[in-house]
């Protein structure tokens, strides 16, 4: 039988630039790997968000339309002699399309303008009202991806949201107040704005709306003074998450500025908290042998 039979050596200089060169070749495998992954997560994420972005649009002018024929809508702003002279056809597609254009501004917080009852005004209209339906539905798409952001920020934090409270005012302007326990007197609370931006700052928690008391004041001060150390860490985690805070301006503390919630104005979010806001304490029940 024949065979064959060598000496073998070590190259081991060559041995650590193959090792070098397969790490390399495998590295750059991952990232393409990686690169593809992430292509496809964020195609996957694109789709979806213009998938919920669509069906949030459809939602709001159903509930819109809904709205318009249970609301009562003034017109003031219109001629109405204008409108009696005209036909009756083209006066009801112009109360129609005014009456979504006048719910819209109210939900965007702005003034309707004045039309007069015309065919050429209708189609106005009703460009500025699907104008004003993406608009709406971008606010509300944009509100809860920061809201969700800021929740999930918090929690990662250590601090647990336990209660919100929507918020309406005079001009139709909507904004969201969440409430993040921030000890037994004091929450931190995030105020959401229509628009996409937030406010941060410390509270007292209250039952009533009386003024905090000078204890309190010192109390919520001093609160704030070491949550503005934790400021840029949740700006940080928030831009991670692809929210990006920018042009954030922070207040110094100070007892005159300082404010207390009534937390009977607030929906509460978590079970586990009372309504003074403290957390129940967990009750460990033990067996016993008998």
């Amino acid at each position: 039988m024949s065979h064959g039979q060598g000496k073998i050596t070590i190259n081991l200089e060559r041995i650590a630039e193959e090792a070098e060169r397969q790490r390399l070749l495998a590295e750059e495998r991952a990232r393409q790997k990686k690169e593809r992954e992430e292509k496809r997560t964020e195609e996957r994420k694109k789709a979806q968000m213009e998938s919920a972005l669509r069906k949030k649009e459809l939602e709001i002018y159903l509930r819109l339309v809904k709205s318009k024929s249970e609301e009562i809508i003034t017109f003031t702003e219109v001629n109405q002699e204008n409108i009696e002279k005209k036909d009756v056809q083209l006066k009801k597609a112009f109360i129609d399309v005014y009456s979504e254009y006048q719910i819209c501004c109210k939900s965007l917080g702005e003034s309707p303008d004045k039309y007069s009852c015309s065919a050429e005004s209708i189609a106005i209209i009703k460009e500025i009202a699907q104008e004003q339906y993406r608009r709406i539905a971008g606010n509300d798409f944009l509100n809860t991806v920061v809201e969700n952001a800021v929740a999930e920020t918090f929690q990662e934090l250590g601090y647990e949201a336990f209660a919100t409270k929507n918020i309406v005012k005079k001009s139709g302007k909507k904004s969201k107040s969440t409430l993040i326990d921030y000890g037994d007197t004091t929450a931190i609370n995030v105020v959401q704005k229509s628009d996409g931006s937030i406010i941060m700052s410390i509270v007292g928690k209250g039952e009533d709306n009386t003024i905090p008391t000078k204890t309190e004041a010192m109390d919520i001060t001093s609160k704030s003074k070491t949550f503005c150390g934790m400021e840029g860490k949740i700006i940080e985690r928030l831009a991670e998450k692809g929210v990006i805070v920018t042009e954030y301006t922070a207040t110094p503390p100070s007892v005159e500025n300082v404010a207390k919630v009534n937390l009977q104005e607030y929906r509460r979010t978590k079970e586990n908290y009372d309504k003074a806001g403290t957390k129940k304490k967990a009750i460990t029940q033990g067996k016993t042998n008998g």
